[in-house]
């Protein structure tokens, strides 16, 4: 997993560069926003999983105790983060951001997600957990995927229609995006998994208890032809 994450960074932090210098950027900044800028999200996330699945069987390191223990170090180092992504370090406004800038802005945004979500995976009696067992939180965490999946594509619309490029919206065009952005990608988001999400996920769940089940007209394990014999 640590291999999987490392090399995840590398390749979006390359994605990141390569676009950041390339004029083509310049034309198309959403390239910027592909899967192989967002690929270690989807691996910290995982990494996150399997930490907090070996806290509960009491391993874990020192560190991973810490964390779990002091939630609010955890969250400050995501408030640091933020605060760099607020920075010229990590580009400001300019779109796209130079190269330097572009794997500053990568690390930063890396270090709030796991710092947010760090306490919550090993700490599960905390206040915020509780809050986020609600549940419209834990609704939204079920279509979640699909939110991420549809958010990009509804701003970009947006500001299409809106006839502004990335970074040009400004606050009042930001506080007119969030809302308008967010609305319609729970939609789309709810749709897609109960169109297309769970639809899959049942038929997978079929598949594999039929496979479990042995071919038609097997029969179950310890049952055979002289099991009626025996049993008389």
């Amino acid at each position: 997993m640590l291999v999987a994450f490392l090399l995840a960074e590398v390749l979006s932090l390359l994605w990141q560069v390569a676009l950041s210098a390339s004029s083509a950027a310049h034309a198309t900044p959403a390239l910027m926003w592909w899967l192989p800028g967002y690929l270690v999200f989807f691996l910290a996330g995982m990494a996150l999983g399997a930490v907090a699945a070996h806290a509960e069987g009491g391993a874990g390191s020192r560190v991973v105790r810490l964390a779990g223990r002091h939630p609010w170090s955890c969250w400050g180092a995501a408030l640091a983060g933020y605060a760099v992504l607020s920075s010229p370090l990590a580009g400001g406004h300019m779109s796209p951001p130079s190269p330097a800038q572009a794997v500053v802005e990568n690390l930063a945004y890396l270090v709030v997600c796991v710092g947010l979500c760090l306490p919550l995976a090993l700490a599960p009696v905390s206040g915020p957990d509780r809050l986020l067992r609600g549940r419209v939180i834990t609704w939204l965490g079920r279509i979640s995927y699909g939110i991420f999946l549809w958010h990009m594509f509804v701003m970009a619309a947006a500001l299409r229609i809106a006839g502004l490029e990335w970074g040009e919206a400004g606050l009042p065009g930001f506080l007119i995006l969030l809302p308008l952005t967010a609305g319609i990608s729970v939609v789309l988001a709810w749709l897609s998994f109960r169109l297309v999400e769970e639809p899959l996920r049942q038929w997978y769940r079929r598949r594999g208890a039929r496979s479990d089940a042995g071919p038609p007209g097997a029969a179950p394990d310890g049952v055979g032809p002289d099991t009626f014999v025996r049993t008389r």
